[in-house]
């Protein structure tokens, strides 16, 4: 199950996404207002990476989780 995490600039919390499919995760992160028109699934994934962390596209919870306990350990690690 492909996960979408969207941290936008203007929002302090982040958007937690997820669909049974890459096509379907791409239709939903398309519906976002603030989204790149039109939408496919690697334009998605490159959106996601533009925005601020942690902010990605990960093919699992597993690595979506990783993702968040790795990027929190470096905010630590930099006094942030």
């Amino acid at each position: 199950m492909p996960i979408a995490i969207v941290m936008l600039p203007d929002h302090p919390v982040p958007a937690i996404l997820h669909e049974d499919s890459d096509i379907d995760l791409a239709n939903r992160v398309g519906h976002l207002s603030a989204a790149p028109q039109p939408l496919r699934e690697d334009a998605a994934r490159l959106w996601l990476l533009s925005l601020p962390a942690p902010s990605g596209w990960f093919n699992s919870i597993g690595d979506a989780r990783t993702h968040i306990e790795d990027w929190v350990n470096a905010q630590h690690e930099d006094g942030s």
